[in-house]
């Protein structure tokens, strides 16, 4: 530690210190570590857990310091999963197929954002589906 302090000292003397860039901090992780950071669930990695009855979740990844985490649900064909109420803004975008959540039907490509403390109705399949969803933990 004492040879770092003697070699770097003399920068510190040699003038005002200038703020690093934004990105320095990422650029550096990314050099030093590559994509260690980063997360990949294959399609045919994970576990499957039952929910409901003909309703699946696979788990992709938890932010406890935000509160969330982020899941694939599944529903076979005729699935249902109760209604419910969300502590937070809850995002939902249909992969394939199509569930209704009362008189909304939602299909491959739409996005649906439920409203934190707004109950909504069960959610039935009747073809079956795959959702991308991002909820409270």
């Amino acid at each position: 530690m004492a040879a770092w302090q003697q070699r770097l000292g003399p920068l510190l003397e040699a003038g005002a210190a200038e703020p690093p860039p934004d990105r320095l901090w990422a650029t550096i992780h990314g050099r030093v570590f590559g994509s260690a950071g980063n997360v990949t669930v294959r399609g045919d990695e994970g576990d499957w857990q039952p929910v409901s009855p003909g309703v699946t979740i696979k788990l992709l990844h938890v932010d406890r310091a935000a509160g969330t985490r982020s899941f694939l649900m599944r529903f076979a064909a005729g699935g249902e999963l109760a209604g419910h109420a969300h502590p937070v803004d809850e995002e939902c975008l249909m992969l394939e197929g199509e569930v209704a959540f009362g008189d909304l039907v939602l299909k491959a490509g739409d996005y649906h954002l439920a409203r934190a403390g707004i109950y909504h109705a069960a959610a039935r399949s009747t073809r079956g589906a795959l959702i991308f969803i991002r909820a409270s933990l």
